[in-house]
């Protein structure tokens, strides 16, 4: 058996921490029972392993970065396409978050367009998955922005950065909306993402009013919160 060699860096020095081998100059991680020959096939195991198990820890630096590997190795994939934008967006800065939700939402798009093509029972789990996280998404940005109110001085033009991140979220809700009617023809939760948000403040009247119409055009008996 030939020594386990990093795969990031070439070295063939490598401590072992808890169910991994740790390479010693750039941190790679190898899954014990992988030690030995790696081949790309092992490397990309490796990878899921490292990225799902971070992700799951909400580890979102560790997870991004794993995920940006797989994807220089499967361009394809719906799950690195979908958690590297995800987890990257949440690295960000509350404050920033107005500049990155664009890049965000083009990129479930795509994985949704991706998940398309699964299998039945694939892509339930798969668009199950996407919807349950960037729902959670929304109320973790919407709090953290409540929580920064212009009272605590910490943000230059406070008043202005609010309402920008505040619209931002919003309109997130009708992208996401918007991707899961014409990528995946998912009604149910389409509506939701537009009823979650909807009347909304930071919206204009005629916003409002486009809202309304594309939740009554799912559900025609909607009747408004009041």
């Amino acid at each position: 058996m030939k020594p386990l060699v990093c795969q990031s860096c070439g070295s063939n020095e490598f401590v072992e921490e808890n169910d991994f081998y740790k390479c010693r100059y750039c941190n790679t991680k190898y899954p014990v029972e992988k030690a030995g020959i790696i081949t790309e096939s092992d490397k990309l195991s490796n990878l899921y392993v490292l990225a799902r198990s971070a992700a799951e820890d909400e580890n979102d630096d560790e997870a991004y970065q794993y995920y940006k590997e797989i994807l220089l190795i499967e361009p394809n994939d719906w799950e690195a396409v979908f958690y590297s934008a995800y987890c990257g967006l949440r690295t960000r800065k509350i404050v920033d978050f107005y500049a990155y939700v664009d890049s965000f939402i083009a990129s479930v798009r795509r994985a949704c367009r991706l998940i398309h093509a699964l299998s039945s029972r694939k892509k339930e789990r798969a668009v199950s998955l996407v919807f349950t996280l960037t729902v959670r998404l929304f109320f973790t940005v919407n709090a953290s922005i409540v929580s920064l109110q212009p009272a605590h001085g910490l943000w230059r033009n406070n008043n202005y950065s609010v309402e920008r991140n505040k619209r931002s979220a919003v309109l997130m809700m009708i992208n996401l909306g918007d991707i899961f009617m014409e990528e995946l023809g998912d009604r149910d939760r389409a509506v939701y993402y537009y009823e979650l948000i909807y009347p909304n403040s930071v919206l204009a009247d005629y916003e409002n009013a486009v809202l309304l119409n594309k939740i009554t055009a799912i559900k025609p008996d909607y009747k408004p919160k009041k």
